[in-house]
């Protein structure tokens, strides 16, 4: 979450955001007690309020794989553990107020935009990376 927060930052908040966006916009990062980046909110100044966080379902993780006596793969942690992270999907929500019909390209570039960066992070392991990276 953190990298794309980051990201965030640098596409919506800076110089560029606006020359990109033609709007104003503020970025926070929503955190945990412990310090953790649990939720993005882009404040599109005028326009709306967007929240971007991972859903509340948990899902178990595993970090190595093992073979069974017939050869088939089986997941597992390495600790010999169960281990779940929260959240199963990445989902990016209005928060406020209705959209008006002529900043619904704007905002639908932005979605657009942000969708990509989450897809560069899961490919690529960075919201930054593209496919020419």
């Amino acid at each position: 979450m953190k990298q794309m927060f980051r990201w965030a930052v640098q596409e919506y908040e800076s110089a560029a955001g606006r020359e990109n966006y033609g709007l104003p916009m503020e970025v926070k990062a929503e955190e945990s007690e412990e310090g953790e980046v649990t939720a993005i909110v882009v404040d599109v100044k005028g326009v709306t309020t967007l929240r971007a966080q991972m859903d509340d379902e948990e899902v178990q993780v595993f970090d190595t794989v093992s073979k069974d006596k017939e050869g088939n793969a089986i997941p597992a942690h390495s600790m010999g553990k169960t281990v779940y992270e929260q959240g199963r999907y990445f989902v990016i929500s209005r928060i406020d107020t209705p959209i008006e019909a002529d900043r619904k390209p704007t905002v639908r570039a932005m979605l657009e935009n942000f969708g990509g960066a989450v897809n560069a992070y899961y490919a690529f392991g960075s919201p930054f990376s593209t496919d020419e990276t």
